[in-house]
């Protein structure tokens, strides 16, 4: 089952979202709000960034709530994590890393 990301949230876009979830067509759903985007709301949404320190991690992308504005990606928050959650981001950025290395 598939992530499908639909774009506007206008009468379209939340018809289009209705209609996938009434399908069972995707196991998760994201709607962007492009007019938030375009009256820089600054609004937080997950977005893979590449990051530059944060928790710890450098040199690849992950998912991370982050202020979206008219010029993108404004900041990368980092929410404080419990252990068990922090142990799972490492793993995940240790698997990225290894994909990573045997492509090259």
């Amino acid at each position: 089952m598939a992530k499908i990301v639909v774009v506007g949230c206008g009468f379209v876009g939340s018809t289009v979202a209705y209609s996938i979830l009434q399908r069972g067509l995707a196991r998760e759903l994201i709607l962007v709000d492009t007019d938030a985007l375009r009256r820089d709301q600054r609004s937080v949404w997950p977005v893979s960034v590449p990051l530059s320190g944060q928790y710890g991690l450098e040199g690849l992308s992950l998912s991370l709530p982050c202020v979206l504005g008219r010029g993108g990606a404004l900041r990368v928050l980092e929410p404080s994590l419990p252990d068990g959650d922090r142990r799972s981001l490492e793993a995940s950025a240790a698997v990225l890393r290894a994909a990573l290395a045997s492509a090259a």
